[in-house]
């Protein structure tokens, strides 16, 4: 069975984003931006959904992941790209936002995104 023209090219995209990671050629935010298929306006989307959770949480009011994952899902975002979106939106060393994220408990998925995020000389931040 032949590969189509799209396969080719989202395998390629898939190769070259490995290289990137071993590489080091890209902060881990943008490879993740980028495999996640997100767009700046999305982040800047989410940046602005998840605002006043953020300050909720800087009240007295518990916040869990869920409220977090909730808010973003209700706007359209995937629970894949949900993690994603937390995870870019933690490199990019926002404190409260960090801060907020370091007290709750994530699903496995997103504590091994943020622990090799930890670990990464090349962080960088997102430039959206």
């Amino acid at each position: 069975m032949p590969i189509s023209f799209e396969e080719k090219n989202e395998f390629a995209f898939k190769v070259a984003l490995k290289f990137a990671e071993k590489e080091n050629l890209l902060p881990l935010s943008e490879l993740w931006r980028l495999h996640a298929n997100l767009s700046t306006r999305d982040l800047q989307t989410a940046g602005d959904i998840l605002s006043p959770v953020i300050k909720k949480s800087q009240s007295s009011t518990t916040i869990v992941y869920h409220d977090l994952e909730a808010a973003l899902c209700n706007a359209g975002f995937s629970a894949k790209a949900v993690r994603y979106v937390i995870a870019i939106l933690y490199s990019d060393n926002d404190i409260k936002f960090a801060d907020l994220i370091d007290k709750l408990v994530l699903p496995d998925e997103l504590n091994e995104m943020l622990e090799h995020l930890r670990k990464s000389p090349n962080l960088g931040a997102t430039d959206y």
